[in-house]
């Protein structure tokens, strides 16, 4: 069947090139015939207009394009292009043009926004460079840390005041503290009342402070010497009312962990007490604090910033009643997010600015921070609007949080008294 299909392909060639190669006059003789003279006028004329400019395709290359043409209407559509038409542009140069229009648009649009971002008016520029920053610096337990945290603040170029809140420390220090306010009139020290908790602290500071903005700060963290200028000209640009968090950097090198967070939800806590992020890299695995690897280049809204440092105008910290004093220690500025972002702030995370943060001294027992867990994470989980579980879900989390955190309570506590039973028997058999 094969050999009968290439004589007859070689057959029809062969007609084709001898019709191709006789002369047009007799082609046109045999063509033609008695229909010459019954030509209408219309046809005569047409043959008067000038010949298209395109180039002519051969008689063999017709006929063979009609032959493989199968199943299709052999009409011009059907006819091949011209050997000096342009190609038609590939699928992979198409896509390659629509990637660098999209980055090009991206750069454009990043522009666009830079220069919105500085596009300030210079009146508010010398408003913002003579504004009052309130630092207010809750301290407990602190020593060394404190130290270094104050001298850093004292040297800002930021015109600004600086507010101790004594919550608790060894009376050398407070003594120290009162030395320095002594010394240095832009220090405000408030102490007599006692440990009572950060979030209550925190707003014993804001009352006291009198500038336009107040920033929350712990005595772990080491301001460098622009920060509160480098925070107030951020937030120029930005709609109130807002928050600014700084990126935090640990002596290592390293972005702090957990201050950039996630919402508080029943599951991302069931998979941070649980571990549960350690056996799959699913983001439905994923905990409550956002990883190193997806730390923004540009300033960026992120949902919780936990702990300090906090800065806003003071305006904006009252607009939602401060801080919640029901939470003494834990929680406190996340709950102070959520309210934030409820009432239409924005939570924003400026990764330009870098703080260090030294290792915090811990000064409360492991069992204490497990019994505030218990108490604070059901009242969450309820009283802070938890959108999107069903009330059902939120009563099974408040079961959990009680069942696993009473139970490394009990167990703490119990390893707590004997270590201290352990003590008093040493000594008093020496």
């Amino acid at each position: 069947m094969k050999s009968q299909a290439k004589v007859k392909e070689s057959a029809l060639e062969e007609e084709v090139e001898q019709v191709a190669e006789a002369p047009a006059a007799k082609r046109d003789q045999q063509d033609s015939g008695a229909s010459k003279e019954a030509k209408p006028e219309a046809a005569k004329s047409a043959e008067l207009k000038p010949k298209s400019k395109k180039p002519h395709t051969s008689l063999k290359e017709h006929i063979l394009g009609k032959r493989a043409d199968t199943g299709r209407d052999a009409g011009p559509a059907a006819k091949s292009e011209p050997a000096d038409s342009p190609k038609k542009p590939e699928l992979k140069s198409i896509l390659v043009r629509a990637e660098a229009a999209a980055a090009e648009e991206l750069e454009r649009r990043k522009q666009e926004q830079a220069l919105d971002r500085t596009a300030v008016a210079p009146s508010a520029r010398l408003e913002a460079a003579k504004a009052i920053v309130s630092v207010v610096v809750v301290t407990r337990h602190s020593s060394d840390a404190l130290d270094a945290c104050l001298a850093a603040v004292l040297s800002q170029t930021q015109p600004f005041e600086l507010i101790v809140v004594d919550n608790g420390n060894a009376p050398e220090v407070t003594a120290g503290l009162f030395a320095l306010a002594d010394r240095d009139a832009r220090v405000v020290l408030i102490t007599g009342h006692g440990d009572v908790g950060y979030s209550k602290a925190c707003n014993l500071g804001a009352k006291a402070a009198k500038g336009d903005y107040i920033c929350i700060l712990t005595p772990e963290s080491i301001l460098p010497r622009t920060a509160l200028k480098d925070l107030v000209f951020e937030g120029l640009s930005l709609e109130k009312p807002w928050i600014l968090g700084p990126k935090l950097i640990t002596p290592e090198g390293f972005e702090k962990t957990g201050y950039r967070r996630e919402k508080l939800t029943p599951w991302r806590a069931a998979v941070d007490a649980l571990g549960l992020a350690r056996f799959s890299s699913h983001p439905a695995f994923r905990g409550l604090s956002q990883p190193e690897e997806t730390c923004p280049d540009e300033t960026q809204e992120v949902p919780v910033l936990s702990g300090a440092p906090l800065m806003m105008p003071i305006s904006d910290y009252w607009s939602i009643d401060g801080m919640n004093e029901r939470y003494q220690e834990y929680l406190g500025s996340s709950d102070f997010c959520d309210r934030f972002a409820d009432a239409g702030g924005r939570i924003c995370f400026v990764p330009g600015l870098e703080v260090l943060q030294q290792p915090a001294s811990e000064t409360r027992r492991r069992s204490f921070a497990a019994y505030e867990k218990m108490k604070i994470l059901p009242r969450y989980f309820i009283s802070n609007r938890v959108k999107g579980y069903p009330l059902l879900v939120l009563w099974l989390g408040v079961a959990g949080s009680w069942a696993l955190y009473g139970s490394l309570y009990c167990v703490l506590k119990a390893k707590e008294l004997a270590v201290s039973t352990t003590r008093t028997m040493r000594r008093s058999l020496v």
